[in-house]
């Protein structure tokens, strides 16, 4: 069935700049927030974002040496679903190995762990 506009009818108006943003906006977005990850201390939790090479950057009030770094685990995908569902999680443990910290900047970058059985650990899918 098809339905005619009225002959008076006319385009909506936008006033001020255009701010729409098309679904590819969204997709973008939840690709990126795949290296969103939580940083699970033996003194606190924190989170960071995962970088090339299964590093991930995180704040150095977080993890400011490399001894709690080697008891770190890091988590991916620790949300819920749209219904609040808890995601599967995935568990990577740091490694004391290749630890670097800048207190003056507040950050520091640990490397992770690769996990038999769990996704690779990369930054997330290209867009196009």
């Amino acid at each position: 069935m098809e339905f005619d506009a009225p002959e008076t009818s006319q385009s909506e108006k936008i006033w001020g700049r255009n701010s729409w943003q098309n679904v590819a906006w969204l997709q973008k977005g939840i690709a990126a927030s795949r290296a969103v990850c939580r940083v699970v201390t033996p003194k606190s939790l924190g989170t960071g974002f995962l970088v090339a090479g299964g590093r991930v950057v995180t704040n150095n009030h977080v993890l400011a040496d490399p001894e709690l770094a080697a008891h770190t685990v890091v988590k991916f995908n620790f949300e819920e679903d749209a219904c609040g569902r808890m995601q599967q999680v995935h568990s990577y443990p740091a490694s004391a190995e290749r630890f670097v910290t800048l207190a003056r900047l507040d950050c520091s970058v640990l490397q992770l762990a690769e996990v038999e059985g769990a996704p690779p650990c990369h930054p997330g899918a290209r867009y196009c």
